[in-house]
């Protein structure tokens, strides 16, 4: 076994794992597609391109759409979000990667999620915060059955950008 510096080994990892996030999922019941305006939940109170921290209305939001078993739409635009936990049956959906762009904005992880039957992220970009340090995941699931994940860009991460524990999924190269 051959010793790999830490250095390239951050590169070779983090570079794998982003190749795999914008591959697109093929697990039944994935995220199909870009929903049309108005349909999935209402996330009130969220607005685009805004500099404040929009963590508190994108929770309440992920929480209600979990609960209702629909999926919650955001529109082209930055959201400075930190901390979200992701619960099970959340449905995530963006624009596009490059279009929805969701920015880590403290120095905990930008998404969490521990245990659930199936969560699914599609058409986003996670742009971490080099406050958060080398130490801190950008993304942190934990014991998810069923992650699905299409169309995903990882950007910016100090450290380890995407940390998966326990967890299951599949997804196949476009």
């Amino acid at each position: 076994m051959a010793i790999v510096p830490e250095r390239t080994r951050r590169a070779l990892l983090g570079g794998g794992m982003g190749a795999t996030l914008v591959a697109t999922a093929a697990t039944a019941g994935s995220v199909q597609g870009r929903a049309p305006p108005g349909s999935g939940a209402v996330v009130s109170g969220l607005r685009p391109n805004l500099d404040q921290d929009q963590t508190a209305a994108l929770q309440r939001a992920l929480m209600g759409a979990a609960r209702d078993r629909s999926p919650v739409h955001l529109p082209a635009g930055r959201y400075r979000v930190g901390g979200l936990t992701l619960p099970s049956g959340v449905r995530l959906n963006g624009a596009g990667a490059g279009a929805t762009v969701l920015v880590q904005a403290s120095a905990e992880p930008l998404l969490v999620a521990r245990g659930g039957e199936q969560i699914a992220l599609d058409g986003l970009t996670l742009e971490g915060n080099p406050a958060a340090g080398r130490t801190t995941s950008l993304v942190s699931f934990t014991d998810v059955a069923a992650l699905v994940v299409s169309e995903i860009a990882v950007t910016q991460a100090s450290g380890t950008a995407v940390r998966l524990e326990r967890c299951g999924g599949s997804s196949a190269a476009p």
